[in-house]
């Protein structure tokens, strides 16, 4: 059987050192599945995926349309997307394959800048979505959706929503995939969990391209919606927003370079998380051979 790859590209994994402390190459096959569960496994995410019946209400809605910041996590089994606008909180819930759900059995709760949170009541708004009335004033909201599937305990997913909304970034999120684009290198860190209570799993550390990268990034085919910058990302400017048809939910903390650093990504089955590393840029033209552009040494 021929080598996996991506992008035309046989991987290599570089690993922990070994007993001896000598760097372990990591099997082909075991590097090649940690980049390929990037993106969550498309192809599952956009296979059919059971969602939660109904919501705690008896009145279904219309779905609220117009800007939000969209926000993911895992409440268990069960990913919690969230679309938070000026007079709503808009629930989507998606648990995993033999998880069940029954009506009635999603609540929100919410306060603002620290007061106690309150059950805030909900209404249907289609299939697996749950639609909560309330009014965003300014300050930071603390929002956690409790889901209690069929014997199972009950979980929640928590999310920090500031508000107001803040302002669009398109334009930083195309400049951070053209920048991630043209890396000669970049090492990749990732761990996975399905259900966060029971911690993450990391996989093999990788170094790829630029262009192997955004191969399995889902962002990097277009369609982000609600592009939104969170504040308090101190150096790092932190955004977030969805992959609608596929259910993804990223954040990404994009460096003063258009350099992504951190990601996090939220899907029906998964939550991911990246750290990137040791860039190597492309070369500066009339550069030395030990230099990369802005001066920076490339590693080995």
């Amino acid at each position: 059987m021929a080598p996996p790859t991506v992008g035309g590209r046989e991987l290599t994994g570089h690993g922990t050192s070994d007993a001896a402390g000598a760097p372990r190459r990591l099997p082909r096959l075991t590097a090649a599945r940690a980049v390929m569960v990037a993106g969550i496994g498309l192809a599952a995410a956009l296979a059919a995926i059971p969602i939660l019946a109904g919501g705690g209400g008896t009145a279904q809605v219309a779905p609220p349309r117009g800007p939000a910041l969209r926000l993911a996590d895992r409440a268990g089994l069960v990913t919690v997307n969230l679309a938070a606008r000026a007079t709503s909180l808009e629930v989507r819930t998606f648990p995993s394959q033999g998880v069940e759900v029954g009506r009635g059995s999603v609540r929100v709760r919410a306060g603002r800048d620290g007061d106690a949170p309150v059950d805030i009541a909900t209404a249907d708004c289609g299939a697996g979505c749950h639609l909560a009335r309330i009014r965003l004033r300014p300050g930071v909201w603390s929002v956690a959706v409790v889901v209690a599937p069929r014997g199972a305990k009950p979980a929640a997913a928590a999310f920090s929503v500031p508000w107001p909304l803040g302002p669009g970034r398109d334009r930083l999120l195309r400049r951070a995939v053209a920048s991630m684009a043209r890396l000669r290198a970049v090492t990749v860190h990732e761990r996975v969990t399905s259900d966060p209570r029971r911690g993450y799993t990391p996989s093999p550390t990788v170094t790829l391209t630029g262009r192997e990268l955004l191969g399995a990034e889902t962002y990097a085919l277009g369609g982000a919606r609600d592009v939104r910058e969170i504040p308090g990302g101190g150096a790092l400017r932190r955004i977030a927003y969805a992959i609608p048809p596929a259910h993804i939910s990223y954040q990404l903390w994009v460096g003063p370079d258009g350099l992504i650093r951190r990601e996090r990504i939220v899907g029906p089955n998964h939550l991911i998380e990246r750290r990137f590393s040791r860039f190597r840029p492309p070369p500066r033209a009339g550069a030395g051979p030990g230099t990369a552009a802005g001066g920076v040494r490339p590693t080995a």
